[in-house]
């Protein structure tokens, strides 16, 4: 019954954290236009990912790195043929995801302090 309510108050959080990180350099999600996402996570994309994330949680604030390991170098794929040359993109990409807090019920104090913390990182290098 919460789910239409939950997964709007995950797009004002969404909003927030992509107003509030514009400009700093820091890849944010990009949703295709013909789609309206729900947010289940919140990563952002970083070259410092482990580093940020010793700061935020250094701060009291929880991460996630939810995909560590690519899915074309997961033991239980070796030898099946799932792709076509090198995965560059792939493999940068799982070193540089970290989710930050996303969940209908953080309060938009708790969202602008992952906001400000993130800037104070990005500020302090």
């Amino acid at each position: 019954p919460a789910l239409d309510a939950g997964n709007a108050r995950r797009r004002d959080i969404a909003a927030r954290y992509g107003d509030g990180l514009a400009g700093t350099g820091v890849r944010l999600l990009e949703p295709r236009g013909d789609s309206e996402p729900v947010y289940h996570l919140y990563p952002l994309r970083l070259a410092r990912r482990d580093v940020l994330r010793d700061y935020l949680e250094a701060r009291g604030v929880g991460t996630g790195i939810h995909y560590p390991i690519p899915a074309h170098r997961q033991p239980a794929l070796t030898g099946i043929p799932h792709r076509a040359g090198p995965m560059k993109v792939t493999d940068e990409s799982c070193g540089a995801l970290l989710s930050i807090p996303m969940y209908p019920t953080l309060r938009d104090e708790q969202v602008d302090y992952v906001i400000e913390a993130i800037r104070e990182f990005l500020r302090n290098g």
